[in-house]
């Protein structure tokens, strides 16, 4: 009958776009060994897609980190237009492309099936914890300035975690794609100023052909005239 009425929880959860952080208490009657069957046992009837678990046992709606992930768009489009006229972050950049062309994809993060906690609350090392590997290009924002600017959303100000680290395993999971969509933006852009850069050469050189040709054609029409006045 608990777990019944948890998975009703946790499914409503799903459904509504949200998260949900599983206290402790749920876990008190069984041992450490049953906590990962507990937790697929709740989610047994929630596709996979449609969540993930984080180390301390807290699940959030795929939805909800999307919608986290759309947030910073504008701010990623602010700090792009800054960054494109920097010539370090453009060299950072410049490496990143070669070595996402050499090395291949690697997920950074993947899912966790819900880690252990220790008696402290905090998660263990697991091999089922989310796992965050140093970004080949520049980076967007640290964890903790990530956790920082999900703290100021009005989502989280009507919705705040009762547990320290669910902000920041949430930061964590969204760090990679931060950065990738941060790369992405700055790549276009460059792209964009690139060939702005490129048009305008050409509308150059374009000018610079046309008047060649003007003076040629004068130059023919001033020689046709003192022909004809040589002639006379």
């Amino acid at each position: 009958a608990a777990v019944a009425g948890v998975q009703s929880i946790v499914e409503e959860v799903i459904v509504s776009n949200s998260y949900i952080e599983l206290v402790d208490w749920m876990f008190d009657w069984c041992l450490d060994t049953d906590e990962q069957k507990l937790i697929e046992m709740v989610l047994q009837h929630v596709e996979d897609d449609k969540y993930r678990v984080l180390p301390s046992r807290t699940i959030v709606s795929v939805s909800l980190l999307n919608m986290l992930l759309n947030s910073f768009d504008s701010k990623i489009e602010e700090k792009v237009k800054v960054d494109v006229g920097n010539p370090k972050i453009l060299a950072s950049l410049k490496k990143f492309d070669t070595a996402a062309a050499v090395i291949p994809d690697n997920k950074s993060s993947k899912k966790g099936k819900g880690g252990k906690k220790g008696k402290k609350g905090k998660a263990r090392d697991d091999e089922d914890d989310i796992i965050i590997q140093p970004s080949l290009g520049p980076t967007y924002l640290s964890v903790s300035e990530i956790e920082s600017e999900l703290k100021r959303l009005q989502f989280f100000m009507e919705n705040e975690p009762k547990e320290e680290e669910t902000l920041v395993e949430v930061s964590n999971l969204l760090k990679k794609q931060l950065d990738e969509k941060y790369c992405k933006a700055l790549d276009e852009e460059v792209r964009k100023k690139t060939l702005k850069s490129s048009k305008a050469q050409q509308k150059a050189d374009e000018d610079t052909i046309n008047n060649l040709y003007n003076t040629v054609i004068l130059c023919e029409k001033g020689l046709k005239v003192f022909e004809d006045s040589v002639r006379a």
